[in-house]
């Protein structure tokens, strides 16, 4: 029996096909490309499937797409209905002259499960954007601000390279991957499915960062959270032993730096600091803005002079779909101190 809906709930519009509908005197007759004899590859007049082969096995977030069912129909060129004839789903790369996603599942209408028909992914037009150059903190200046904060590139230094921000476009959208720009977010939930934000990329790194005293902080991290990077003793308080990037250990530390301009809250953070696998490559350095900052008692003590920030953050290299993952971090008493980080992914 053919199920009703799809493992989404959508209703599965694949019908089977009529007593005698096939010509005898055609080979193809729906003319979807795919000979008779393929499609009724048994040869006994029937329409032969197995129930999972309308989705995934078992689970509608995961497991790889079955494009090989048993049978499609074949007096019906698109037996799924989803804007594909089923030569195309499993033969015909879409298109030919781009890396080929094929096959996918002619009895799937949405092969990945990412809320968009098969059809419509392969025919979607993708407007591709490379962002180079980018004046992050509009200050008029191209990348060359160390306040404006990120480590891309993973040579240690922040933003002295105006080619180190990376934006990943691609040019056509995957049916047989939920999230083809790689952003976290699924294609039929993602504004843009083409392109994603401009997110920290984790390269290799191409220098090692200079860390005079040896303290296991680079010269340059010390000086913006004003500690002195010529002594050993003298380094910036990390909450180390908690696990920032998901990998399944906890070897990564973060930090709070301080403003280094006038005027500003003694006890509020300017950026936080993150140092992915404790190897002194600053992987992440996030702006504090007053929309991360929450103030009260969060030690029970009865006084409101802790600080609380949210950040949230997408590490790109570590996933073929990279979660959005949020860390709230307690500073007690608001010395710049961190007491508590507790991580999720959205």
């Amino acid at each position: 029996m053919i199920p009703a809906t799809d493992l989404l709930g959508r209703p599965i519009t694949v019908v089977y096909p009529s007593c005698g509908c096939m010509d005898p005197l055609n080979p193809d007759t729906d003319g979807d490309g795919l000979p008779d004899g393929v499609e009724d590859l048994n040869h006994d007049g029937n329409f032969d499937f197995k129930p999972s082969s309308f989705d995934f096995d078992v689970m509608p977030l995961i497991g790889p797409p079955n494009p090989n069912p048993l049978e499609t129909n074949p007096c019906d060129p698109d037996t799924d209905h989803d804007g594909l004839t089923d030569y195309a789903e499993q033969y015909q790369p879409n298109p030919a002259s781009l890396v080929p996603f094929n096959p996918t599942n002619p009895l799937d209408h949405d092969t990945d499960n990412d809320w968009l028909f098969d059809g419509y992914e392969v025919n979607y037009q993708c407007t591709t954007v490379t962002y180079y150059n980018l004046d992050n903190d509009g200050d008029g200046r191209i990348d060359e601000d160390p306040v404006d904060g990120i480590d891309n590139d993973g040579d240690g230094l922040i933003d002295e390279d105006p080619v180190d921000f990376v934006i990943r476009s691609v040019p056509v959208l995957d049916p047989t991957n939920r999230d083809s720009d790689s952003d976290g977010i699924i294609d039929g939930l993602d504004s843009d499915p083409c392109n994603s934000d401009l997110i920290p990329v984790l390269f290799p790194a191409l220098g090692e960062p200079v860390d005079t005293d040896g303290d296991g902080f680079a010269d340059i991290d010390e000086m913006l959270a004003g500690t002195n990077p010529h002594d050993p003793a003298e380094h910036p308080v990390a909450f180390g032993q908690v696990d920032l990037d998901f990998d399944g250990c906890i070897d990564d530390r973060v930090w709070l730096e301080p403003f280094t301009v006038c005027c500003q809250p003694a006890d509020l953070a300017q950026a936080v600091a993150i140092d992915l696998d404790t190897d002194v490559l600053l992987d992440l350095r996030i702006t504090v803005l007053e929309r991360n900052v929450t103030r009260g008692d969060f030690d029970g003590d009865g006084q409101k002079d802790d600080v609380r920030y949210v950040i949230q953050y997408v590490l790109s290299n570590y996933r073929a779909t990279q979660p959005t993952i949020i860390a709230t971090i307690d500073d007690y008493g608001g010395d710049l101190v961190i007491d508590r980080v507790v991580v999720q992914q959205k």
